[in-house]
């Protein structure tokens, strides 16, 4: 059976290429430092791809220290 934080890493992996994918898309608006980018709906996603990421990490790495 698989360790519920290998299972997490794997969902991590995509997430970070969703962001990755992202900032590759939105190139453009980032290059320039739009400060208001940020306020509008792709900016907002950003942001929570980039939080879940986090969150995943910090709580794969607390799996881990329990075993599971």
């Amino acid at each position: 059976m698989d360790k519920l934080s290998g299972k997490l890493e794997s969902m991590l992996k995509e997430v970070e290429k969703e962001i990755s994918k992202f900032l590759d898309d939105h190139a453009f608006y980032l290059e320039f430092k739009n400060k208001s980018w940020a306020a509008c709906p792709s900016g907002q996603t950003l942001l929570a791809l980039t939080t879940l990421a986090i969150n995943l990490k910090y709580n794969i790495e607390t799996m881990k220290k329990h075993g599971l």
